[in-house]
């Protein structure tokens, strides 16, 4: 299974002290973007000076790709305390984000953003992220330290793994989904879509009650449902209709994204690596014939050497075609925006209850 171009960031303000911007998440069930503005004004106005005296290399994260920033863990001296930093260059990610807007009008990717939503989603006390520590500078480079997840990516759980695809492993990765699910679910109803959903893109830590799931790199993420013309996330978790589309739901782009995830959870394997028609065939046989008639023909690449349909329950089948669809048939999460619409949420597909009960409305209490 090939590693895609990974992203990793977490974000902050800093002070030794413990961090004082919890009153920036009062008064808003939805994020604005005047809000969103105003929480990434102050976290500009508070970045600290970078003393590489205070801080313990380990080991490196990401090295500097498409994305400009490298990632490493480290170990901060006073109390040794272990971090995840992300370095940037000053001369790309700017003093703040109008200033980087102004430079970088069509940056699919806006730090300054994900700085933003990590310290407001901190300040909610939104479970499913990383702390952010803190902000740093020095003449070449900004820093942005966050808590270290201890278990890595899903990327490395899938490549780690020895459970073949079956049942067991459908079990143990339910656990994890339940919980992701979750994470986007509530990120959705505060009005952000994330759009760069990706095995790489979710951590685990350890927690007395098992794995605690972390969302990173919200550099792509939107505070706008509607899109228009900006195709953003991996090539393997682009909502199709980011391509043909001249709008597109950015929730239901994070959905399909999420049945990408699922799927390579499960088999150890993506079903395709583009969505575009025309880019990848396996893609294209799918959008032709259907999820079903794919896994009929399809083998495993992990596991027993039989096809994908012998392999997986008919409720993850059910749940994975739901999830992937085209956007007018496609499951959603239950987020309040749809529940008038009819349409059906991945809640209550038997895989997610485990059960073998049917599906019912997209209503979720």
């Amino acid at each position: 299974m090939a590693k895609q171009i990974p992203h990793v960031l977490q974000c902050g303000c800093f002070g030794f002290q413990s961090r004082n911007w919890t009153a920036e998440a009062r008064g808003t069930t939805t994020l604005t973007q005047r809000k969103l503005d105003k929480v990434m004004e102050n976290a500009a106005c508070a970045i600290h000076h970078w003393d590489p005296d205070e801080w313990l290399d380990i080991a490196s994260l990401q090295e500097a790709g498409q994305s400009r920033a490298s990632v490493t863990s480290m170990q901060r001296k006073v109390d040794s305390l272990p971090l995840a930093v992300k370095r940037l260059p000053n001369r790309w990610i700017k003093d703040g984000q109008s200033e980087f807007e102004q430079d970088h009008p069509q940056a699919s990717e806006k730090p300054w953003v994900e700085i933003g939503l990590l310290r407001y989603l901190n300040a909610l006390g939104f479970p499913y992220v990383c702390e952010l520590i803190g902000i740093f500078r020095d003449e070449e480079f900004t820093y942005v330290a966050t808590s270290l997840a201890s278990e890595g990516d899903l990327f490395q759980w899938v490549e780690q793994t020895s459970l073949v695809p079956g049942m067991e492993r459908e079990s143990i990765i339910r656990q994890m989904l339940v919980q992701l699910f979750s994470a986007v679910y509530k990120l959705h109803e505060l009005g952000i879509a994330h759009r760069d959903l990706s095995l790489e893109n979710v951590l685990l830590t350890s927690s007395a009650e098992g794995y605690q799931i972390k969302l990173i790199d919200f550099g792509m993420a939107t505070l706008s449902q509607t899109c228009g013309a900006e195709i953003r996330g991996k090539k393997a978790y682009q909502a199709p209709e980011m391509h043909t589309d001249p709008e597109y739901d950015s929730f239901l782009a994070d959905v399909f994204a999420l049945g990408v995830v699922v799927y390579a959870m499960a088999l150890s394997d993506y079903p395709w690596t583009a969505t575009k028609l025309g880019t990848c065939k396996l893609f294209d046989f799918i959008h032709t014939w259907g999820f079903a008639e794919f896994i009929k023909k399809r083998t495993c690449r992990r596991g027993p050497a039989t096809y994908i349909e012998e392999v997986l329950s008919a409720e993850l089948v059910e749940l994975l075609e739901g999830l992937m669809e085209p956007r007018e048939e496609r499951l959603c999460l239950g987020e309040s925006y749809y529940r008038d619409t009819y349409r059906w949420s991945a809640w209550n597909m038997a895989w997610m209850e485990g059960t073998t009960q049917k599906r019912s409305t997209c209503l979720m209490s």
